[in-house]
């Protein structure tokens, strides 16, 4: 009971909640699905304030005092958990679903009367890299996101009481100390937590699996399917989605987080994974002859190379002969 009341006070004080509820966006109605998604337990918390909420005229004033804003909403929860709890009949639940409201009417007539309320806006801010580019993003919290190509990320203007984003792609994540405040990044399935910590998330939507690769600190992953555990440094967690399974081991840092550097590694990598991973990374079209030419694995390692140095070293190893034209790469058998 304490805990649900607690609940459902979180989502009351939360201006980006609200916001959502009272004026939703494609941004916002993205980013709070994505998040119930990741919280079901919170589900019947979250349907509860939205009933509330959206039927009352609802504002929000900086100028109230946090001590009294936070009684008069704790208030409310208790008032309407206590009559909810005296009734087992569900038929009951509407009076206390009116008496919340009267009380709602109340808090927004008085900021009303303030005179100097506005309504609280959420704002979701996207960052998005195209093929061949790479972005650094600084983050409300001081934190700061690498962006590989193809990635995308989105999050609020600010983190005044959750540090939650979104992260299709790559990136590598180093994320400012705050223990009040975990920073969750959701990934498809998959949702990564830390504190203060410094890691890359692989998660392109195409791709087998979701990897998480931990440099500093701790970081606590789990996905849909119940999987969860903790990486340290060194470590990696790989998420398989046909398998739904969570593995772990040690990482090659080169493999893992060498992009941030330039570098291009293949480790007996499929050469279909290996021409979409250059496709991506110099955003070009590759185009293959005859299928049957992706027979076959590819090792090497390049740094900061063009893409014809490194189409000139695999088609020394797989004996293939190439054709540029523009953004156009066409790999064809060697005559």
């Amino acid at each position: 009971m304490k805990e649900e009341k607690s609940h459902i006070v979180e989502l009351f004080k939360n201006e980006y909640f609200v916001q959502w509820i009272v004026t939703p966006s494609e941004e916002s109605n993205h980013y709070w699905e994505k998040w119930i998604t990741s919280h079901p337990d919170r589900k019947p918390d979250v349907e509860r304030a939205r009933y509330l909420i959206s039927s009352a005229s609802y504002m929000i004033d900086d100028r109230m005092p946090d001590e009294k804003y936070d009684t008069i909403l704790q208030n409310i929860v208790n008032h309407g958990l206590a009559n909810k709890q005296r009734s087992l009949k569900p038929s009951y639940f509407p009076y206390w679903v009116a008496a919340s409201l009267i009380l709602i009417a109340l808090i927004a007539s008085w900021f009303v009367w303030q005179d100097n309320q506005h309504a609280a806006t959420i704002q979701m801010i996207t960052k998005q890299t195209l093929a061949g580019q790479k972005l650094t993003v600084n983050l409300p919290d001081g934190s700061t996101v690498m962006l590989n190509s193809e990635s995308k990320i989105s999050y609020p203007d600010n983190f005044n009481s959750q540090r939650d984003l979104t992260l299709e792609g790559e990136a590598f994540f180093n994320v400012a100390k705050d223990a009040q405040h975990p920073f969750t990044i959701t990934s498809g399935e998959v949702k990564t937590k830390v504190v203060g910590t410094s890691f890359n998330v692989r998660a392109y939507h195409e791709d087998a699996e979701y990897s998480i690769a931990v440099v500093t600190g701790r970081v606590e992953v789990s996905d849909e399917h119940g999987n969860h555990g903790l990486l340290h440094p060194d470590i990696k967690g790989v998420f398989s989605k046909a398998e739904h399974q969570l593995l772990t081991s040690t990482y090659n840092s080169d493999m893992e987080l060498g992009w941030r550097d330039g570098i291009l590694m293949f480790e007996e990598a499929e050469l279909k994974d290996v021409l979409e991973r250059l496709e991506r990374w110099y955003g070009v079209a590759i185009t293959v002859e005859d299928e049957k030419m992706l027979t076959g694995t590819y090792t090497g390692t390049y740094q900061n190379a063009s893409l014809e140095v490194v189409l000139n070293g695999i088609s020394l190893a797989i004996n293939w002969d190439y054709v540029i034209n523009d953004k156009q790469i066409i790999i064809r058998k060697t005559k």
